[in-house]
């Protein structure tokens, strides 16, 4: 079952789970299908609690049982603002789960125009970081 730790950073009780890592509580504790406090956070669309999350150590590629990691869920979910903190945060775009897709897959399936969008402002940011081409491709084109 779910820890106190995953049902504070699930509703985003950001003092509770402070409290809770100060007292010794695993920031990578995972349930028995392993969900993670992150990945109760990206479901639910918490990018304060991501950051948060992160921040204290949370490993961001951890993954359940089906082999899926928080950014899976916030793509899953047409979780926006939960799936650009995630990256922010690390994550692998291209981690597959155990049917093959990675949250890239996910998103490009997906009928969320907002979470397309969101991830081509987030490739060519990326390329120009990385000194790459200024020309954007759409999500369907990665």
């Amino acid at each position: 079952g779910e820890t106190p730790l995953h049902l504070a950073a699930a509703v985003g009780h950001e003092e509770v789970v402070r409290n809770l890592l100060a007292g010794g509580a695993d920031v990578n504790q995972q349930s028995q299908n392993g969900y993670s406090a992150l990945h109760m956070a990206a479901q639910l669309n918490n990018a304060n609690m991501i950051k948060f999350l992160c921040q204290a150590g949370a490993d961001v590629q951890i993954r359940t049982t089906e082999l899926t990691t928080p950014l899976h869920w916030a793509a899953y979910h047409s979780n926006a603002d939960a799936f650009m903190a995630l990256l922010a945060c690390g994550a692998d775009l291209h981690a597959r789960d155990e049917d093959g897709d990675s949250s890239l897959d996910l998103v490009k399936k997906g009928d969320d125009v907002t979470m397309k969008k969101r991830l081509q402002q987030y490739v060519a940011e990326e390329k120009l970081r990385r000194g790459a081409s200024s020309t954007t491709r759409s999500p369907d084109e990665l």
